[in-house]
């Protein structure tokens, strides 16, 4: 059985996994997003690609 140090840790290591996961996701998401628009968001994050 692991001590409760360990298994704090680890439920930490995983929590960090998943929230960078997430994190991601979420990031990927708003680019798809943006890209089907065409948005303010997407101009700003490229910078030269002009809207149409």
């Amino acid at each position: 059985m692991i001590s409760a140090g360990e298994r704090k840790k680890t439920f930490f290591s995983l929590r960090l996994e998943i929230l960078s996961i997430i994190v991601l996701l979420a990031i990927f998401a708003q680019i798809e997003y943006s890209h089907c628009l065409g948005t303010k968001w997407n101009f700003e994050m490229d910078g030269m690609e002009v809207l149409e």
